[in-house]
């Protein structure tokens, strides 16, 4: 990568001690494979099945350290336990011989696409230098020289916690590797990896250091991957027993966290070098940050990280042009009504973590016409990462509208989430109306419960917008929307949009929409999940609409997961609707994609489960299948745990060709009948370039 970093550098360490040895020994001290292996984990049955290679091409004279003589296997592993998508898993090493061996090691040679989170360091042993690494779990680490357990019956057990994404294979390849007659010639680790100072767009000045252990104490020279900051290599030099470099940001890199490679190197006569990563962080310019904390009760309140102001709004109205209001969270709701302006960024980020750690809370006030968050007429604002609560009654009737956009532009709402119980009959978490170039991303709308019973209609909107053209809604999670037991009808459109050209609406997942209706002739309920009214030139791109149910409506119930009304030009690809079901009658009331008063082809889309039986269909009116459209079980990972990733075996797979997911090679091959997965994007809402999240 780097001239500096690809410097070899010669020489042998001496061996430090006299162990036992095998017959075969060498004089010098060198690392070796004992041998290479797969491991399969199969989460189902919490197991993990072990295949050996003996026919390493890195076999050396200490083979026989782990031939078969212990009970169980010389190297065994379970998993303990699982924690979302990471695997707690016990790796044991049993030596069976009296032979005493240094720095043994478990290198994990292809993770295919899993990942290592308690890596001891890298090596490029069995690799190549920078550009090919590999994570490594250490043994015997608590004893001063790392001298492995001296059998038979020496054991020694370390911890792996290995990160399983949704979709990866499910093996593992490694070797295990060892030093004889002494230790490894290399730097065995690096650790401690730290920033002090800080770095921002414009500059900023902080000290990078780590600690490097090498048996030998020769370290020739340590070097930082501080490229995206001062455009070169940084040496890091000795300081009070740690390596340190100090950087400033003067190639002016974006606000962000990176992760960049420390590479150690030593005289060893195999050129072996240990490598870890450092987090190097870049804030935003404090010069252009207002300051919020309602735990602040000193009377004292200027805006700065010292003294904040102790509501929302005072950072807003006092926020220049271009301003961040930086929003901690005291483990209090925020009880007003923040009213946006033009040209800032309203964020929740815990700046001061001795009160709240989670998102800032905007809870609104209960009069008349009053909403969390409201934005009239505002250009060019973002509010970002907070919860937000429900608001007042609107417009004279029991309404709700958390989250209120009138007139403006440019406009982004991001990672907000939307949750609660209210008593309200109408629910609008995000109501917008007559606003131009507006992003709802990352968002989520999840376990509202209207927990009021009455008579009457009962509405909820959770994405509403009208006239809105050039409106953006990407990467939502929509889902889990209740209400009691009750004679009011229900009518649930989780995203409508109307009277709006050109909408995008990509990657959002809606799923488990399943509202109780109660007996009478009230007792009805009607479903949209994805509603599009007068929206010609719109695009419908990997969405991903699962478990929507009315059927537990007395009398009338009907569910639709897409419907298209006057919209002409309608772009519709790549979307996965499954398991709609309705009761209603006359059938079918349950409908996979509807459209009418224009026509609607739905390329490379899967309908599956539509019904139950012949209350059930997957195209109606004017909607027809296209290019690719299936319907096949598509093989969600995990949906009972919100994982809606496909399996790679899914027939959901084989998606529109004419662009690649986020996660491909590409480029695009445009042919249908090319079945090569890096060049076409798979359905479903973590396709597509836009997948990753």
């Amino acid at each position: 990568m780097i001239s500096l970093l690809c410097l070899i550098i010669g020489g042998c360490s001496n061996s430090q001690s006299n162990p036992a040895q095998p017959d075969m020994a060498t004089e010098q001290s060198s690392s070796g494979v004992l041998f290479s292996g797969s491991f399969d984990i199969d989460i189902e049955s919490m197991t993990i099945a072990q295949y050996e290679n003996r026919q390493s091409d890195f076999v050396y004279n200490i083979t026989g350290f782990l031939p078969d003589k212990c009970p169980g296997g010389c190297f065994r592993f379970r998993i303990v336990n699982v924690i979302g998508t990471v695997l707690e898993i016990e790796l044991t090493i049993e030596n069976p011989l009296a032979i005493q061996v240094y720095d043994v090691r478990i290198e994990y040679t292809n993770l295919f696409g899993k990942t290592v989170m308690n890596p001891d360091s890298y090596t490029d042993f069995l690799g190549a230098r920078i550009t090919t690494i590999f994570p490594f779990t250490a043994f015997a680490k608590e004893v001063g020289d790392r001298a492995f357990p001296v059998g038979p019956g020496g054991i020694d057990t370390e911890t792996l916690y290995l990160d399983f994404p949704p979709g990866s294979p499910s093996s593992v390849n490694y070797s295990i590797t060892a030093s004889l007659p002494s230790n490894t010639g290399e730097p065995y680790e690096i650790s401690g990896m730290s920033q002090i100072g800080t770095l921002t767009p414009s500059g900023g000045n902080a000290a990078i250091s780590c600690q490097v252990d090498d048996h030998q104490n020769n370290i020739s020279a340590v070097y930082l991957n501080s490229i995206p900051f001062i455009g070169h290599v940084a040496q890091m030099l000795p300081s009070a027993g740690l390596f340190e470099a100090e950087i400033s940001n003067t190639l002016g890199a974006p606000v962000g966290t990176y992760n960049q490679l420390i590479m150690a190197m030593s005289p060893n006569g195999q050129n072996i070098n240990t490598y870890n990563y450092v987090q190097i962080t870049v804030s935003e310019d404090m010069s252009d940050m207002i300051y919020v904390d309602d735990s602040n009760t000193s009377g004292i309140e200027d805006g700065t990280q010292a003294n904040p102001y102790n509501t929302i709004q005072e950072g807003v109205d006092a926020a220049p042009v271009n301003y961040t209001v930086l929003v901690d969270d005291s483990g209090n709701a925020y009880e007003e009504q923040v009213d946006m302006k033009s040209n800032i960024i309203v964020r929740s980020g815990n700046w001061d973590d001795s009160d709240g750690t989670g998102r800032a809370f905007i809870d609104g006030p209960e009069a008349v016409n009053t909403h969390s968050v409201y934005f009239y007429n505002v250009t060019d604002a973002t509010i970002e990462g907070f919860r937000i609560g429900f608001a007042g009654p609107c417009d004279g009737y029991d309404w709700t509208q958390m989250l209120r956009v009138d007139g403006g532009s440019g406009i982004t709402v991001e990672d907000c989430l939307f949750t609660g119980q209210t008593d309200r009959y109408k629910v609008y978490p995000i109501f917008v109306n007559n606003a131009s170039g507006v992003e709802i991303a990352n968002c989520r709308i999840a376990s509202i419960d209207r927990g009021f019973s009455q008579n009457g209609c009962v509405s909820f909107r959770g994405i509403y917008a009208q006239s809105c053209p050039g409106l953006i809604v990407r990467n939502n999670v929509l889902a889990d929307i209740r209400s009691t037991e009750d004679e009011a009808s229900k009518e649930i459109n989780i995203i409508e949009i109307s009277g709006s050209a050109n909408v995008i609406i990509k990657n959002n997942l809606i799923h488990h929409i399943i509202p109780r209706a109660g007996v009478g002739y009230m007792g009805a309920i009607l479903m949209k999940g994805i509603y599009l009214n007068n929206c010609p030139g719109s695009e419908l791109a990997n969405n991903t609409i699962d478990s929507m149910d009315s059927s537990d409506a007395y009398f009338i119930n009907q569910v639709m997961a897409f419907f298209i009304e006057g919209s002409d030009g309608v772009t519709f690809t790549n979307n996965i609707v499954t398991h709609i079901y309705s009761s209603g009658f006359p059938p079918p009331l349950a409908r996979g994609v509807q459209a009418y008063n224009c026509s609607v082809v739905c390329d490379f889309t899967d309908i599956y489960d539509i019904g139950p039986g012949g209350n059930g269909a997957n195209y109606f009116g004017s909607a027809s299948p296209g290019v690719g459209a299936i319907s096949a079980n598509p093989l969600y990972i995990d949906p009972g745990n919100e994982q809606y990733d496909i399996s790679d075996v899914s027939p959901a797979r084989w998606g529109d060709p004419s662009f690649v997911d986020w996660d491909d090679l590409g480029p695009p091959s445009n042919d249908p009948g090319n079945y090569d997965p890096d060049t076409r994007s798979r359905m479903g809402c973590h396709g597509g370039p836009g997948g990753d999240w």
